[in-house]
């Protein structure tokens, strides 16, 4: 390595040290907290869900379709359903707002005649 390669370099770490020392790190939200927020991914035959438990309140839902027939969603509160997306074709998405009673079970399921029967439902529950 040449002379000024070599400077870069070392200046190059002293820098890096210096910001990874110097600035203040954003706590992390604990993973066991409710959420307010929820996306959801409807396949072939499932529903995944990036939490399983969701705030009382108000939540938002970004629902996508992320399988190669066309899906999709019904919620509903301890068997009552409360909204539907419409019929998502693979790779479209929708956002939905939902109020969320506390203390519930939230039931998500494809109404498309047979997916539910292949295991295209879940469960949530609110806090």
């Amino acid at each position: 390595m040449t002379r000024t390669a070599l400077a870069c370099a070392a200046a190059l770490g002293v820098l890096l040290a210096a910001c990874s020392g110097s600035a203040p790190q954003a706590a992390a939200a604990p993973a066991d907290l409710p959420a307010s927020q929820l996306r959801i991914g409807l396949s072939e035959w499932k529903i995944t869900t990036d939490v399983d438990r969701l705030a009382a309140g108000t939540v938002d839902l970004t629902v996508t379709n992320a399988g190669s027939t066309a899906h999709d969603l019904r919620v509903s509160f301890d068997g009552v359903a409360t909204t539907t997306t419409r019929l998502l074709q693979p790779g479209e998405r929708e956002r939905l707002t939902i109020d969320a009673p506390p203390t519930t079970t939230v039931a998500l399921w494809c109404t498309v005649p047979g997916h539910d029967a292949q295991g295209m439902h879940t469960t949530l529950t609110t806090q």
